[in-house]
């Protein structure tokens, strides 16, 4: 069934942006129970566009409330807007009325799967795992460019390349690179993720969860990820203000496993630290802010030999932090196979 209403719709335009098209969807009205199942089952018997049409522009305001909900990512609320009508109008073809369900309930997922895609996009390189230049550059080229050369879309012209990478202390190449990934030109939902054959898309759909549950884990999800980012606006921050930081009490994650010391100082490298820097906030200056200096907190004569062993340098790639061969404790090795 062919759905050609786009023309239709209120459009998030340069002259009345994000608040006047908040304005023109609060003008459509909201459906009550027989009528949206009287419109979808007109539109699923005979194919009727105004139906269909009804059914979308009752639904907009969801898709808006939803999008706000993922302002946290740093991306722009009218593009995740746009990509969530898009998801709203794929519920509509394919809703389904006798189910019981009523459309906002169905609504949600395919657009925050639509929203989802998108913001992937954007945060692929994060949710990959890459290089502290690359984490440094996903956190900071929007605002850069913003403030550098506002409206620029694709290439940046070469002096906006050599002073984005001088201000971040990464390479020309990397800032060319990062451009590009973020503008969507080299990421594909059918790009492979880690060893195991999985997809992007995979990631975005999870046909065995039922709807209620899928939303609820989505929604402490997101509530998740938004206060990571509130977080680590605050840390950076501190960061670029001289603040000492202390791994674990000052953690720049919102959440992480209770435990896993590996994601709270690889969370500092993301909010700006270097990774040395980030080491030395797990120990020389963790153990002054607890005033266990005397004991713990550095190499030397006269202090406990609490020691880990990497196979890798972390100086330069902090994810080599995960790579320990050994555990010494009080001039001891561990047995790591043992422990309880």
């Amino acid at each position: 069934m062919n759905m050609s209403i786009n023309n239709n719709l209120p459009t998030l335009s340069n002259e009345g942006g994000l608040s006047g098209y908040l304005d023109q969807i609060k003008k459509f009205p909201m459906l009550d129970a027989e009528e949206e199942y009287m419109l979808a089952k007109n539109w699923r018997t005979t194919g009727n566009i105004k139906s269909a049409e009804k059914l979308v522009t009752s639904h907009l305001r969801l898709v808006a409330k939803i999008a706000m909900g993922y302002k946290g990512y740093g991306l722009p609320v009218n593009e995740m807007i746009s990509e969530g009508n898009v998801g709203l109008m794929q519920a509509v073809k394919k809703f389904e009325p006798e189910k019981g369900f009523r459309l906002a309930t169905y609504a949600m997922w395919w657009i925050k799967a639509s929203i989802q895609e998108y913001i992937l996009r954007s945060w692929s390189l994060v949710k990959i795992g890459t290089t502290t230049a690359q984490k440094k550059l996903f956190f900071n080229l929007k605002k850069l460019k913003n403030q550098i050369a506002p409206r620029t879309e694709g290439d940046l012209r070469e002096e906006h390349v050599n002073e984005i990478a001088n201000k971040l202390d990464v390479s020309k190449d990397e800032v060319v690179s990062m451009n590009r990934r973020l503008s969507g030109k080299e990421f594909s939902l059918n790009a492979q993720v880690g060893e195991d054959g999985d997809e992007w898309q995979d990631w975005l759909v999870d046909k065995e969860l039922d709807h209620d549950l899928k939303f609820a884990h989505q929604e402490e999800m997101d509530q998740i990820l938004f206060e990571h980012e509130y977080r680590m606006k605050c840390f950076s921050k501190m960061h670029e203000s001289g603040v000492p930081m202390s791994a674990g009490s000052d953690s720049a994650w919102g959440a992480y496993e209770m435990g896993n010391f590996f994601l709270d100082i690889e969370g500092h490298v993301i909010g700006g630290q270097t990774p040395m820097q980030a080491i030395q906030s797990a120990t020389s200056i963790a153990s002054k802010s607890c005033w266990i200096d005397d004991s713990l907190g550095s190499i030397e004569t006269g202090k406990l030999a609490d020691l880990i062993v990497l196979d890798e340098s972390p100086i330069n790639q902090i994810e080599n932090l995960r790579t320990v061969s050994e555990v010494i404790k009080n001039g001891e090795f561990v047995d790591r196979n043992n422990l309880l």
